[in-house]
């Protein structure tokens, strides 16, 4: 997923956790029945808020991995840097750099 997509999409969670949360001050205020449909709605978004941050924080540990291995292989130039940046996964890449930094 892309940066743009993925910041649009954290967006997004967080305009709807913050109109779950209206809800639920509405519905307290009102003293309405709607009050645990209000709690759950806001649940619900809360937990897809929370899962938009993880995704966000995933790419950005990526890209920070990535950054490190390139800037490890710039270190170590005679080194093989020629494994596809693309295919690794963020377990893979911490295993290089950590390798890199020994060599």
């Amino acid at each position: 997923m892309e940066s743009k997509s993925i910041m649009e999409s954290l967006s997004e969670a967080y305009e709807a956790l913050v109109t779950a949360t209206m809800a639920v001050i509405e519905a307290h205020r009102e003293c309405s029945g709607h009050r645990n449909e209000a709690l759950e709605e806001f649940k619900r978004r809360w937990e897809l808020f929370s899962a938009a941050c993880d995704e966000a924080d995933g790419v950005v540990e990526s890209a920070k991995l990535r950054v490190e291995f390139e800037r490890v292989c710039v270190a170590n130039e005679g080194h093989d840097d020629s494994i596809a940046l693309t295919s690794l996964s963020l377990a893979g890449l911490e295993d290089v750099i950590a390798h890199l930094k020994r060599a």
